[in-house]
């Protein structure tokens, strides 16, 4: 079935929000990138359906002004949140960038199959949604930059160093 809205993310959600949901999350369980130790599936389900919802609403009410306005707040306090749990339990900033990333597959696959007799179409959807979700992720990542810990010494090379910058974190 074609998309008939000029914002094919949007209607995409609106129509198939529970269909995506599924197939990222069992794509997330299946990966094998899953810290199963640091998050169970309930918490990930719910972490994913907050953060498509929050995409979802802000999709339908935004304007094309970009995802620094009103309407993307929801989004920004969600990834805000997100990082820093992450961070508390341990995660590290790949693994939570992997969250945003990895719901792209799922999108893009929808996309595709809903405007494949429109390439421009699908091109400027497939564009949006790469140009979306990769502000998304860069919100999440500008708030790990200012953690205080040591900016001298890389943190991943020690096991020391990593306990620290936890703990640094946790506050």
């Amino acid at each position: 079935m074609a998309l008939q809205d000029s914002n094919h993310l949007a209607s995409l959600l609106q129509r198939d929000e529970a269909a995506i949901l599924n197939d990222w999350v069992a794509r997330q369980l299946a990966a094998s990138t899953l810290r199963s130790d640091l998050i169970q599936e309930a918490e990930l389900r719910q972490q994913s359906r907050q953060f498509l919802g929050a995409l979802r609403v802000a999709l339908q009410s935004a304007a094309d002004d970009g995802a620094s306005t009103a309407e993307w707040g929801e989004v920004r306090d969600f990834l805000t949140e997100l990082t820093r749990t992450r961070a508390q339990q341990g995660f590290s900033p790949v693994e939570t960038a992997t969250f945003v990333m990895s719901i792209k597959e799922p999108l893009f696959g929808r996309l595709q199959s809903a405007l494949k007799a429109d390439a421009n179409a699908l091109s400027k959807a497939l564009w949006e949604a790469t140009t979306l979700l990769d502000l998304a992720n860069t919100h999440g990542l500008k708030l790990l930059v200012d953690i205080p810990w040591p900016k001298n010494h890389c943190f991943l090379d020690s096991e020391r160093a990593k306990g620290q910058a936890r703990e640094a974190v946790r506050g």
